[in-house]
């Protein structure tokens, strides 16, 4: 229990983060700075509290993206010393935006298009929230929401993360969160930014990513500082809202390398560039302008992203409907029977949409987060869920299963979502799920937790998938 907080001694050192330059007064600067001014002590009832915030109220990209293409515009950096227009240029003599910098070859731009990812994005709200929003996305406006990067400045340089064409679109250290919160995540004095990175790094540092990518996203994390926040648990974890990413997200993206990496080759072996449809055009121009030896080191830069775009295939489309549920796509014309989605409450909070393996998964976790032990689990799952000793996660995790004997292979196991008690590690299968098997183990998980864990179903009505 912390000490209680003397108002009247705290108020009298109150002193604005920045006085507002306006006339009037907004009402998202009145929350930031009262919020500012409550979350500046940083003991660990307030930390809870922020990091209970960010959760509820900021939207993350999925894992999913993270494992398939964890660097969004590898080819694209912020620079701040260009021109916004010719005009400008003219007068400033600064380069113009959008033109290749001579000592990178990289397009520089400002912050739009990393802030322009969240565009048209259905959001998957966890929680309450899901009741409230569905699966709306995020509305457009200048203090509606804001894209913030979760760490601000490198490890070794201090520079800042938006700067490095590694760090400025790695989907860990982005996430979208109300402005008002954006602009307390900005500030070190107070516990937001924090909770923030220690977040990110239980969401994302574990997972195993495509082969193409694990030197690039070793280099992207050698970059940034582990967080100094407590650890972030999975039933924590839980409470995150997420985009819900369509396949024309990762098209254009993929297709842009391709691109710029054709047309290097063609620069470099001398042949005709002008069929080669670069955007823009004054991207196109300049970076002809650059000299050889650039190229050439931006070939190498991207060289892991033209292999993982040459080998990139394109997740199941997802079908997103009002409701805010999901489903994957079963072709053109198909007709099929919705599958049974479920609901899972628990003190955490309500989650929904969840197919029977997602529903599985949370409801271990969250009978575990009220009490109910591993062994327990056990007892009820039997071979559905593994222990190996230590504590050890995705690859490393997996090798330890297979040396015990576990059946299959790791896509059939949440090794990414484990267990850890009492120094060893516990892990939920995957693909077992059978309406059968959940019809059994799910009553006796909610029995274990006294009823504070539930699970219900809705099948849903048959619908034509398109």
């Amino acid at each position: 229990m912390t000490d209680p907080v003397n108002l009247e001694v705290w108020a009298g050192s109150e002193e604005p983060l920045k006085p507002s330059p306006l006339p009037s007064v907004a009402g998202s600067s009145a929350i930031f700075q009262s919020l500012a001014w409550v979350f500046r002590r940083g003991d660990d009832q307030q930390r809870w509290t922020a990091r209970h915030l960010l959760l509820r109220a900021g939207v993350w990209l999925p894992v999913e993206t993270y494992q398939k293409w964890p660097v969004l515009l590898p080819w694209m950096v912020r620079d701040n010393s260009v021109a916004q227009s010719k005009t400008k240029a003219a007068h400033t003599g600064k380069d113009l935006i959008k033109t290749a910098s001579s000592g990178t070859g990289l397009l520089r731009s400002d912050n739009a298009p990393i802030g322009g990812l969240k565009k048209d994005l259905p959001v998957m709200w966890a929680g309450g929230l899901h009741e409230t929003f569905k699966s709306k996305p995020l509305k457009d406006g200048t203090h509606e929401w804001m894209q913030s990067h979760c760490w601000s400045y490198l490890s070794d340089t201090g520079q800042s993360t938006a700067t490095h064409p590694l760090t400025n679109s790695f989907v860990p250290n982005l996430v979208w969160l109300p402005h008002a919160m954006g602009r307390l995540t900005d500030d070190e004095r107070l516990v937001f930014a924090a909770e923030l990175r220690a977040i990110a790094w239980a969401r994302y540092r574990h997972v195993e990513v495509d082969p193409a990518f694990r030197d690039v996203v070793e280099q992207a994390w050698s970059l940034l500082d582990p967080p100094l926040a407590d650890d972030v648990h999975d039933g924590q974890l839980g409470r995150a809202n997420e985009f819900v990413v369509p396949a024309k997200f990762y098209q254009s993206k993929v297709e842009r390398v391709r691109t710029i990496s054709s047309y290097l080759e063609k620069l470099q072996s001398g042949h005709d560039v002008s069929g080669v449809n670069l955007a823009p055009a004054v991207y196109k121009q300049s970076l002809a302008s650059v000299t050889p030896e650039t190229r050439s080191s931006l070939q190498q830069y991207l060289r892991p992203f033209s292999v993982g775009a040459e080998r990139f295939a394109l997740p199941d489309e997802v079908a997103f409907h009002a409701s805010g549920t999901s489903q994957k796509s079963q072709g053109v014309g198909g007709t099929g029977v919705s599958p049974t989605k479920y609901t899972v409450h628990s003190p955490n909070g309500t989650v929904t949409g969840l197919a029977r393996s997602q529903a599985a998964l949370r409801l271990v976790h969250e009978v575990i987060a009220v009490g109910v032990t591993p062994a327990q689990l056990h007892q009820v799952l039997k071979a559905n869920i593994r222990h190996v000793p230590g504590v050890a996660h995705g690859e490393a995790l997996w090798k330890s299963m297979a040396d015990a004997g576990a059946p299959a292979t790791i896509d059939k196991w949440y090794v990414n979502e484990p267990i850890h008690d009492n120094g060893g590690t516990w892990v939920l299968k995957k693909n077992s799920w059978t309406q059968e098997l959940a019809e059994k183990a799910f009553p006796v998980l909610e029995e274990l937790s006294d009823g504070l864990v539930k699970v219900t179903s809705d099948p849903g009505p048959a619908q034509h998938i398109t």
